[in-house]
């Protein structure tokens, strides 16, 4: 009777084994983390970068659909092109490509810096002045986008010193020479620059007429 019921306990157990083991499955992948290129992207405004990502599951394959929602967080300053192209197409500042699958999700900070376009107020005539004048030249760098550029800094260089000397605060003071000279003003914010070329003239101040007598 020991026998029998070692037997039976024995055989109920193996029974039991195998029905654990038929009824396994392997787990269903899903979307785990996303890996993305570039991890962060510092830019000029006009320029662009391609985003490229892949998605993983939980044992870190890629998963065969490998397909995500990428949105920005900023269309003021980014714009989403054909292929995954982020383009600085607006203002400065900073913001984020956002890419999403599932409940994987993962961001990209971009940091968009402004380009020197033109230089407000400086105009393209030629000035006239008269020996030992002085002139104040007025510069507003700003961007492709007409905003000023406050971190920008401007410098002013005279093509002829023995003619017109120029401050740094723009301040131009002619000599006692008369001919022509130019002011080059440039205005640099971070990796971009500007420059624009300020004519004067420097002439003898006419003679006020004297009214003749009859």
């Amino acid at each position: 009777m020991r026998t029998c019921s070692v037997l039976v306990v024995a055989a109920s157990l193996v029974s039991v084994l195998t029905g654990c083991g038929s009824t396994s499955e392997p787990a269903v992948p899903v979307a785990t983390t996303i890996l993305a290129s570039p991890t962060s992207a510092t830019i000029d405004q006009g320029d662009a970068f391609q985003v490229v990502y892949r998605v993983v599951d939980q044992s870190g394959l890629l998963l065969s659909d490998n397909t995500a929602r990428v949105t920005l967080s900023d269309t003021a300053i980014l714009q989403m092109r054909p292929n995954l192209v982020v383009r600085a197409h607006g203002r400065k500042g900073s913001a984020q490509v956002i890419i999403e699958a599932g409940s994987a999700r993962t961001t990209i900070p971009v940091t968009v810096r402004p380009v020197v376009a033109f230089l407000f107020g400086l105009g393209d005539s030629t000035r006239r002045v008269v020996p030992f004048d002085t002139v104040r030249l007025l510069a507003v760098p700003r961007d492709p986008y007409e905003a000023f550029i406050p971190e920008a800094v401007v410098t002013f260089t005279s093509s002829d010193t023995t003619r017109a000397r120029v401050e740094r605060d723009g301040l131009v003071r002619v000599g006692s020479r008369t001919g022509h000279f130019n002011i080059l003003v440039t205005a640099r914010a971070g990796a971009s620059s500007h420059g624009q070329s300020v004519g004067f003239q420097v002439v003898l101040p006419t003679a006020p007429k004297v009214a003749s007598s009859r």
